[in-house]
């Protein structure tokens, strides 16, 4: 799948369904919806990813995360962003073998 298609799906998701604009999750949800994964199991899905011709969770994420940077109108939720924001920390610190927020 070509990075522009894809950024614009996910564009019109975060614009269509606000909240998915505050769960990665959700956005990956509605974006397997989109091109006809439904109820599946993990297993199922994981073992058949390839016939379902999607794009992985990491390049939606990507897009979302440069379609915010053009667009902060698309982004998460204060509360959100305030959590994601602590969670960046606690990995810096964790990433260099400290402790929470010692960075």
């Amino acid at each position: 799948m070509e990075l522009k298609t894809l950024q614009a799906e996910v564009k019109s998701i975060l614009t269509d369904y606000p909240k998915t604009r505050d769960s990665n999750e959700l956005l990956y949800g509605r974006y397997l919806q989109n091109h006809g994964v439904t109820m599946v199991t993990v297993n199922a899905f994981f073992n058949r990813f390839r016939e379902y011709k999607v794009a992985t969770f990491e390049s939606v994420t990507r897009c979302r995360r440069k379609i915010v940077e053009e667009h902060p109108e698309l982004g998460a939720s204060p509360e959100v962003q305030e959590l994601r924001d602590e969670r960046q920390l606690e990995m810096f610190g964790f990433s260099k073998g400290r402790s929470n927020y010692d960075i």
